[in-house]
């Protein structure tokens, strides 16, 4: 489910959008809809007092935003998660629905040594998924934020298309780590880290706990929800260079690039054809591709 980490580059990256040179030439993007970079945004911990904000973002701004649940919190309408009701607005409007595990175990100690067993790490990453596909109807959960950074690789690949670190930083798509994604936090999402992004043809995810925490002041929560609202405005005039789908999305369709085999079967003056295929799993894998051919200019 999961190409892992590669520590060599699994295709060159072109530094600028690639044109196919003659009639009947085809290319696979890069990212969707030919865009230069992607940018996905997504919270952990359940902070659902901000769920109505990050609904109305996405729907103003044009983007996906992925929610990764600590799915006990869910279950217990005393936590602050609220309850699996509670969310169903969020699912419906279309953003993602993923796995921060059951318990938000550190499943590590300083040593690096795991403190669970395989079968509590099956409950973990298997239970919360089940949960997660079967409270939001037609929910793919296929993504996982490992709490604390730390996660059992072996499990996780059995039920986890990607898996979001903590380590800083973006992702170079030719060398993307599934296994153990680098994230920026809110202080590092900037104007200079999307040019980056934009420039160096990167996937950057941002991830978010709490925008604005509950014991700042009003004017304090306001003043942090405008700065993240000036980089979404920053980034949607910048649309035609950026992606932005949810965690879940981007990782399919990246694996399927990155494994993907593009044969031109026939052209004519009248049509061109082609067959696309790729490696992954296709029960799973079932994102389309943006694919681009050269026609003739009448």
């Amino acid at each position: 489910l999961n190409l892992g980490y590669s520590d060599v580059p699994r295709f060159d990256l072109p530094t600028d959008r690639v044109w196919p040179s003659n009639f009947g030439d085809a290319d696979v993007c890069l990212w969707e809809d030919d865009k230069r970079c992607a940018i996905s945004l997504a919270a952990d911990d359940d902070h659902a007092y901000e769920m109505d904000w990050w609904i109305d973002m996405a729907e103003t701004y044009g983007f996906q935003f992925t929610w990764f649940h600590i799915t006990k919190n869910l279950e217990d309408p005393n936590t602050w998660g609220e309850s699996w009701a509670y969310w169903l607005p969020a699912y419906e409007a279309g953003l993602e629905q993923q796995s921060h595990t059951v318990n938000h175990y550190d499943c590590k100690d300083e040593y690096n040594n795991y403190t669970i067993t395989d079968e509590e790490f099956e409950y973990e990453y298997g239970y919360a998924q089940l949960r997660l596909n079967q409270e939001f109807p037609g929910n793919r959960c296929l993504a996982m934020s490992a709490p604390h950074g730390h996660f059992n690789p072996d499990i996780m690949k059995k039920y986890y298309i990607v898996n979001v670190g903590v380590r800083g930083g973006s992702e170079p798509s030719n060398r993307i780590d599934y296994q153990n994604m680098h994230c920026r936090s809110r202080n590092s999402f900037s104007t200079t880290t999307i040019d980056q992004a934009i420039n160096n043809r990167m996937w950057m995810v941002v991830k978010y706990h709490a925008v604005a925490s509950l014991n700042l002041t009003e004017a304090e929560k306001q003043e942090r929800y405008a700065a993240q609202e000036a980089l979404f405005q920053y980034i949607n005039a910048r649309s035609n260079d950026i992606w932005m789908p949810g965690v879940m999305r981007c990782a399919l369709y990246a694996q399927e690039r990155d494994t993907h085999s593009l044969t031109v079967t026939n052209v004519t003056d009248s049509s061109i054809s082609f067959e696309l295929s790729d490696l992954m799993m296709d029960a799973v894998f079932n994102y389309p591709l943006t694919v681009k051919v050269r026609v003739n200019a009448d």
